[in-house]
């Protein structure tokens, strides 16, 4: 193909694409295990749940039992012991974790310098995201029951002690070990979600004149959903209480569920408002839109705001697009 004496280089369909991926191999490499690893260890055990209803001997067909090997379970000794337990160690966790981001986030709030507000944040939020694997390595080897141990050997030097204590291990000193560990890992996380949960309290319990709403409709934060109820209505959930649901799932996703049962008050009342393919749409916008606000806050103070701006509303746009086409091209079929 030639134009004005210069010979144009021969276009071959995907193209750009290919180079695209060649331009960027090594990402994709690196992400090729992660999602390797999501599909054998997460998605694709999904599909043994089914063996738990069935009986096998040898080589034969599957025998179908019902709920058999359930019951067995639950009448085992040990299985109600264990239950207790686990539940004991969530609440008693749930309590020293809510307490802790209270606490800290007070004393932050307090913080003059502003500086020194920020050191002391960062030192706070940064365990959260590291992974468990890490945060075991640590404590292992800060509470190890050799000589190696940190807490082990001041101790020692202390003279508060004089045999080394398995802190992970002794009986008497797990659970309060579980405790500093999962309080040291999660109140950074808890400060910011507390933080959150205030500022969404305010704005819906009070409305434009700073009085108490007698309506939640009324509410500052109704009054801002409402306004923004527009943008959700060619993707099948233009009201305004899934609105603010939305916005309140900026706090955690957990939130979008229980601010709808809040606002609707039944299932029938949001059964009425959603069709199933809305509600799909819904769940798609759900699983894409904006992170919470702890996993923002992060991205500002390591990034910047620009940076956090632009991941929110990048986001959302992303889960827009994806939810109007999962609406509209539904309405083709349905």
């Amino acid at each position: 193909m030639k134009e004005k004496g210069k010979t144009l280089p021969k276009r071959t369909p995907g193209g750009t694409a290919f180079k695209h991926a060649r331009a960027y191999r090594g990402v994709y490499l690196m992400a090729t295990p992660v999602l390797v690893a999501a599909l054998i260890f997460y998605y694709l055990p999904m599909f043994g749940i089914r063996y738990a209803f069935f009986t096998y001997k040898g080589i034969n067909d599957p025998i179908f039992v019902g709920m058999k090997h359930f019951v067995k379970m639950f009448s085992m000794p040990g299985f109600w012991k264990a239950f207790s337990n686990t539940l004991v160690l969530s609440i008693t966790k749930l309590i020293l974790n809510t307490g802790a981001a209270v606490i800290i986030s007070v004393l932050l709030n307090e913080l003059i310098f502003l500086k020194l507000k920020k050191v002391f944040q960062t030192i706070v939020y940064i365990p959260h995201f590291m992974s468990w694997v890490v945060a075991a390595s640590i404590f292992s080897m800060i509470l190890s029951p050799t000589s190696a141990g940190l807490v082990n050997d001041v101790l020692m030097k202390l003279h508060l002690i004089t045999d080394n204590i398995y802190f992970l291990g002794d009986q008497k000193w797990w659970r309060f070990s579980y405790y500093i560990i999962n309080v040291w890992k999660d109140t950074g996380w808890g400060t910011i979600i507390f933080m959150a949960t205030l500022v969404i309290w305010f704005l819906q319990t009070f409305d434009l004149h700073l009085n108490i709403a007698a309506d939640s409709k009324d509410s500052i934060l109704a009054l801002a959903a409402g306004s923004l109820a527009f943008l959700f209505a060619p993707m099948g959930f233009g009201d305004w209480r899934i609105s603010t649901a939305l916005i309140t799932g900026f706090m955690a996703k957990e939130s979008v569920v229980s601010t709808l049962s809040v606002l609707f008050g039944s299932t029938g009342a949001l059964q009425t408002v959603l069709t199933p393919l809305s509600a799909a749409s819904l769940l798609v916008f759900c699983l894409l839109y904006t992170p919470c606000v702890a996993a923002i806050a992060s991205i500002r103070r390591e990034l910047g705001g620009k940076w956090a701006v632009f991941v929110v509303v990048g986001q959302c746009v992303i889960a827009w697009i994806a939810a109007f086409l999962v609406y509209q091209v539904g309405h083709l079929f349905i």
